[in-house]
């Protein structure tokens, strides 16, 4: 399993808050349905607990998530991390 700081990395993009990401990483290495919520993500894996999602609205019944946002974002009561472009 792969853990999300790693994805970041591979697809160009830094986690902005650090708060939850061991809580999130937790949630996928424990089978647990984790959402990635966002378009960047075409690469990436489905399985039993990796989704993908294209809005917050739709990962239902999910333990955490991953945002990707360039804006503003609404925040989750669950854990969750958020990745931003990199920019140089």
């Amino acid at each position: 399993m792969i853990a999300v700081d790693v994805i970041a990395k591979e697809i160009g993009y830094y986690i902005e808050n650090f708060k939850d990401l061991k809580k999130v990483n937790a949630a996928i290495v424990n089978g647990e349905k984790v959402a990635f919520v966002g378009d960047k993500f075409t690469k990436l894996q489905e399985t039993d607990s990796i989704i993908k999602v294209h809005g917050i609205k739709d990962a239902h019944h999910v333990s955490a998530c991953v945002l990707i946002r360039d804006g503003s974002y609404d925040v989750p009561d669950i854990p969750y991390v958020v990745f931003r472009k990199i920019l140089f």
